[in-house]
């Protein structure tokens, strides 16, 4: 099952070969469809974008993704690839060639030679690692966070134990 909208009259378009051409799918009907499959998509997505506006970041969707922006220096971006998270940051490679960080470098695409670092997330300990990056990240920058946020971030399956008087 893909992300391929159903074929419908109104929304294939027909070229002059009369072949047709779909649209493409937009960033918040893939994360609708990733969280319908996982539920852990979206309890990511809530804590990365949480963890980069808490530096007071400015977010725009876009149909690729969101971005995130503070005056003209773009930060971070958030895409789905398939059913799991990509998150591009604007970390030079060679700061994280030390670290236990899983990376790939895309800085050779001109669209991403901004934020040369793709991080995919499809694990809790991907989660806290990127979040962990971003505050590296943002350290140098005169933005502090605003509150401090969880490391562990809870899982959908966790109880929430409340202790009884």
């Amino acid at each position: 099952m893909g992300f391929k909208k159903e074929i419908n009259d109104s929304s294939a378009i027909t070229s002059k070969n009369s072949k047709l051409n779909y649209g493409r799918v937009k960033f918040d009907i893939k994360l609708a469809q990733a969280t319908a499959d996982n539920g852990f998509v979206y309890e990511a997505y809530k804590l990365i974008r949480k963890t980069l506006l808490n530096y007071k970041l400015h977010s725009r969707i876009s149909s690729s993704g969101e971005s995130f922006r503070l005056h003209r220096k773009r930060f971070a971006k958030i895409t789905i690839s398939g059913k799991r998270l990509k998150i591009y940051l604007a970390v030079l490679p060679s700061k994280l060639k030390s670290t236990s960080v899983p990376f790939a470098d895309v800085s050779n695409k001109k669209s991403y030679s901004d934020i040369p670092i793709a991080i995919k997330v499809h694990s809790h300990l991907a989660v806290r690692r990127t979040c962990k990056v971003i505050e590296a990240m943002m350290a140098p920058y005169v933005v502090k966070p605003t509150a401090s946020l969880p490391v562990n971030p809870p899982t959908s399956n966790q109880k929430k134990h409340v202790k009884e008087n």
